[in-house]
């Protein structure tokens, strides 16, 4: 069995991560799909969105491409902040035994891949699947981690981008990269402002 972990914050998603997803899952060709929310990443700093809100916007998303059979995996938000990945790729080993595991994520994730928890036993349990969010230089590759690029157009969306500019005073619903289904959502709850 193959499974992908698409993992992020989603703070909100976006139709990039959606593009990523439906692209990683045409050609990775993966049994299991799950988009694993974080509750909070060790890298990142708290944000003004909880979990719970960000894993309503994630749902009602995935809703919208019913072509793309993903599944949300729970598990770093209920075991609350901060989310390590190893964590979550033991609890699905454990619930799926023999199964190959791929974590895909933004060529960011890189330069830090050596310091997230328990980095040894990461590189044997996964292989990663990156993607590029810029045009820029693809950064260095760490060290014994299985590493392979999801060749698609960078990724023109952030969801960094997306808060400032509402923030910012822009409408959601007129913000590049919003569904209207998550645009609505951020309007109605007053995100982002």
């Amino acid at each position: 069995m193959k499974i992908a972990l698409f993992g992020g914050s989603f703070d909100p998603v976006h139709q990039g991560h959606l593009t990523v997803a439906q692209e990683a899952y045409r050609r990775g060709r993966f049994d299991r799909f799950f988009f694993v929310p974080a509750a909070l990443s060790p890298f990142k700093h708290p944000g003004s969105v909880s979990a719970s809100l960000r894993l309503r916007m994630l749902e009602d998303a995935l809703k919208e491409v019913p072509c793309l059979p993903a599944e949300i995996d729970r598990s770093e938000i209920s075991r609350g902040a901060p989310s390590y990945s190893v964590d979550t790729i033991r609890c699905i080993r454990g619930r799926f035994p023999g199964a190959a595991v791929t974590w895909i994520g933004g060529d960011d994730i890189l330069p830090d891949l050596p310091r997230w928890k328990d980095p040894e036993e990461l590189s044997r349990m996964t292989d990663f699947l990156i993607f590029r969010r810029s045009g820029g230089e693809i950064p260095v590759f760490p060290k014994g981690f299985r590493i392979r690029f999801l060749e698609i157009s960078p990724i023109p969306y952030s969801s960094s981008e997306i808060r400032r500019r509402i923030a910012d005073g822009m409408p959601p619903a007129e913000v590049p990269g919003l569904l209207p289904v998550t645009a609505a959502f951020i309007k109605n709850e007053g995100l982002y402002r």
